[in-house]
């Protein structure tokens, strides 16, 4: 089980073993001993035995939400290959996140939902600029209908370092030639409707994005 405090200044990582686990702190390079830090920064800890590229993985998740200023809680981060239900889960009784699939765009979804949580901001609002009814939707509400579900791919969507749309049908019997890029699954995910949904919840353009909407980036 890893634990580290996270930051977007230079890392120098004071370990030490306590109860057969590693834990990563904020060192002084003048002293070489862990200290206290006066800023609000995420606790995760990773469980099980994560791999280089896993830890890798955690960390340029969450630099991505450093680099659009949204703030996650303390979170417990767990990779599985087995006895999953999905590609990934965010439990909000155990602030904990599980991802399936190793996916990059898993984890940030993931990572949203925890986002989602805490931060405050217009959800009617939001539900009304995404044509939905339902924040969480009653039991059967498939995930394209819950607002929940739309914040969560849509802040991944903005947080990845490349565009995460592809061409895809807005209805079965549409041309391929007509296709537009759009999230798979996620109903109203043309590019400018992304666009407007991110900066709607961010604030921001996203961060593959030059800022424009045009020519599907």
């Amino acid at each position: 089980m890893d634990t580290w405090t996270h930051s977007t200044s230079t890392r120098i990582i004071a370990i030490m073993t306590i109860s057969a686990a590693l834990h990563f702190g904020w060192a002084s390079a003048a002293t070489s001993t862990t200290q206290e830090t006066t800023e609000d920064r995420p606790e995760i800890t990773l469980l099980g035995d994560p791999d280089p590229e896993e830890r890798a993985m955690v960390e340029w998740a969450l630099d991505r939400f450093e680099l659009a200023g949204l703030e996650l809680p303390d979170l417990r981060v767990e990779f599985k290959t087995a006895g999953c239900q999905s590609r990934g889960l965010y439990n909000r009784n155990t602030q904990a996140i599980q991802v399936c699939d190793g996916r990059n765009m898993t984890l940030l979804h993931e990572l949203a939902h925890a986002w989602d949580h805490f931060a405050t901001f217009d959800r009617d609002g939001f539900l009304a600029l995404r044509g939905l009814e339902f924040y969480f939707g009653p039991s059967g509400t498939q995930a394209a209908d819950q607002g929940v579900e739309h914040i969560a791919e849509i802040v991944a969507w903005g947080l990845m370092d490349v565009n995460m749309a592809v061409p895809g049908p807005a209805y079965p019997s549409q041309p391929v030639a007509e296709y537009e890029p759009r999230l798979p699954g996620l109903p109203n995910s043309e590019i400018e409707e992304l666009h407007e949904a991110f900066l709607y919840l961010t604030g921001m353009a996203p961060l593959h994005s030059d800022g424009h909407a045009e020519g599907g980036v």
